[in-house]
């Protein structure tokens, strides 16, 4: 996708409108230096001085003025209605590319999601498409100097041929000259934009682990040098080195006009029969053509940027794959969730994780405990169980339903996660009955630290605990079928514990939803219906039938007969 396309894609009649009002400019602007020299010859040689007084101010051959102002004006008024149109495009474009590139991130699968990155994305969104756009913008602009240009040019063979010629191959001389400096320029441009990635995720590190690199001045040190300051000196090393090369470029733009007005002057006088009229129009004309030379170069540097920011946007757009699911089927309340020789393995390779085959059916009204050791696989089966990861193979139904692309937008409306690395928004998206939030504060020890007015929480800076705490208020204002917790108790003190696990985790099942809490609390699991023991990516199931379960590693250790749904 090329710069222009993206304003044509975007008002494709104002782009033209734009670009077409560029040309008149450029044709008008171009028309100054020979309508100067017209009235210049006309002043200076008419017998008459042909006198108009306008406000007291003697102006000579009115007609002659009145053309050269009038040919101001046209400049003026189409060149500014060319800008406004492209600066009205280029918000409008922005805010189209971020609101595509946000919506098709927010469609993208879970696991495509995390391959891509947090920070690529997010650089796409803040800073590329501002760059894609600022080059873009100044399209219509360098074709309006084009025409200026092209239109002296053609000045200049009215002028005199060989003149023309002579200059020609002098600019093309200079334009080959130019490209050196700027093939080096955005070399260095688009060195400085990959290590601009790595920056954003050394800064995004470090307020994340603002705590943690408190705690060791050497650590927190050779962090920043290393992962932030060592990636932000490069990138500006390559940008100041990009950009010294882009002066150069502009450098000689500059002097290509004066190189070929010395040439005319010094050299091909010598060899042509060129009147001294024809050499002053020559010179004035090649004088004015620095000017739109000067602004052309002058957008190198902007159109190199923006052509590689469009290039790590296209990419990325690649890269970001979207859910191509249509909610034609309504799932009515869940009662069953049944997985049916389920895998699901993070890539092809022999060497990547994976879990299943599982086979297992839970119902509504149980509260099931998922529990294994460190890699063992609860965290990708929970994800597998909320349809944030789809199965590479086997069958997942709902109310013996099988879940596919048409009923599965509805059946995620009625699960809600609290994952170990979950978002607290600061307001309560969706439904919610405010007495009942009031209620969960208190019961939750919050109503002393949060308050709720319309819709929106007071503060979420808070502990972590008491922001899962408040994240589970939220998760039960959803009234969801499917609730999956994982380690949710960890960041609990004893008392939050206990209202969790006796009081709330009851409430959910004798209100006939399936709870399934990923734990390690030993001490609650006589409240359990069923344990699902996750080991290598394996299951099998244990039922509670009363005896006394004394920790989850003796339960990892005993024999367990697996499910044979």
């Amino acid at each position: 996708m090329s710069l222009l396309s993206q304003f044509s894609r975007m008002s494709p009649n104002l782009v033209t409108a734009s670009i077409v009002l560029g040309i008149i400019a450029g044709i008008f602007q171009a028309s100054i230096i020979p309508l100067t020299l017209l009235s210049i010859d006309v002043v200076f040689n008419s017998d008459s001085l042909n006198m108009t007084s306008v406000f007291d101010v003697e102006i000579s051959h009115i007609k002659h003025a009145t053309l050269f102002l009038s040919v101001m004006g046209v400049i003026l008024v189409f060149g500014t209605l060319s800008q406004v149109i492209l600066s009205t495009i280029s918000i409008n474009l922005t805010s189209s590319l971020r609101n595509d590139l946000i919506k098709k991130a927010s469609k993208s699968p879970l696991q495509n999601f995390e391959k891509v990155g947090q920070d690529r994305i997010f650089t796409g969104i803040v800073n590329d498409i501002d760059d894609v756009v600022a080059g873009a913008s100044q399209i219509p602009t360098i074709v309006k100097h084009v025409i200026s240009v092209l239109g002296l040019l053609l000045y200049l063979a009215f002028i005199n041929i060989d003149i023309l010629i002579y200059v020609l191959i002098l600019f093309c001389i200079g334009f080959f000259t130019i490209m050196v400096p700027t093939i080096i320029s955005n070399k260095y441009f688009t060195d400085s934009r990959n290590m601009y990635d790595s920056f954003q995720s050394g800064v995004k590190g470090l307020l994340d682990g603002t705590k943690e690199l408190k705690l060791s001045e050497y650590k927190r040190e050779y962090y920043i040098e290393n992962r932030i300051l060592k990636q932000e000196k490069s990138s500006a090393r390559n940008d100041k080195i990009g950009f010294v090369y882009g002066k150069i470029a502009h450098a000689i733009g500059d002097l290509i006009g004066f190189m070929a007005i010395g040439a005319i002057s010094f050299v091909m006088i010598n060899y042509r029969e060129i009147d001294y009229k024809e050499v002053l129009s020559a010179v004035m004309v090649i004088i004015y053509t620095t000017g739109p030379l000067g602004a052309l170069i002058s957008q190198i540097p902007t159109i190199s940027i923006a052509r590689i920011a469009l290039d790590k946007l296209n990419t990325l757009y690649d890269d970001i794959q979207e859910e191509k699911f249509e909610r034609e089927i309504e799932i009515g309340n869940i009662e069953s969730l049944k997985f049916k020789n389920v895998e699901f393995s993070y890539s092809n390779s022999p060497e990547s994780f994976k879990i299943g085959p599982l086979s297992f059916e839970v119902s509504k009204g149980e509260l099931i405990f998922v529990v294994g050791g460190n890699g063992s696989g609860k965290s990708t089966l929970s994800k597998v169980i909320t349809h944030h990861y789809l199965p590479t193979s086997g069958q997942i139904f709902v109310n013996d339903e099988k879940v596919d692309e048409l009923n599965i937008l509805s059946i995620r409306e009625r699960i809600s996660s609290i994952y170990t690395n979950f978002h607290l928004f600061t307001e309560m998206l969706g439904e919610y009955n405010k007495d009942k939030v009031h209620e969960y504060l208190s019961d939750l020890g919050l109503q002393n630290k949060v308050k709720f007015e319309n819709g929106q929480f007071s503060t979420i800076d808070l502990s972590d605990g008491q922001k899962k705490r408040l994240a589970l208020l939220v998760a039960l204002m959803n009234d969801s079928d499917i609730y999956l917790l994982d380690e949710w108790a960890a960041d609990q003190d004893p008392e939050f514990k206990d209202v969790f696990y006796r009081k709330i985790l009851k409430d959910m099942k004798n209100a006939g939803k399936l709870v399934i809490v990923i734990t390690h609390d030993d001490h609650y699991f006589d409240l359990a219906d069923r344990f699902l023991i996750m080991k290598d990516g394996l299951m099998s199931q244990l039922d509670n039938d009363g005896d006394n379960l004394k920790s989850s590693m003796a339960l990892l250790g005993a024999k367990f007969k697996k499910m044979d749904v």
